[in-house]
């Protein structure tokens, strides 16, 4: 199981370029509706 990390935490860790923040919603309209800064669609980490 992964480690849990704060938000702020997680944040600096994708802005350092040490950690993806991937949305797990496979449809890409819930993706581009809810997005967050720094993330990656799902089907972008796929590919």
């Amino acid at each position: 199981m992964a480690e849990k990390i704060s938000p702020q935490e997680a944040r600096q860790e994708v802005q350092s370029g040490k950690a993806l923040l991937v949305c797990a919603y496979e449809d890409e309209e819930r993706y581009k509706k809810v997005r967050l800064e720094g993330a990656i669609s799902l089907k972008e980490f796929r590919n």
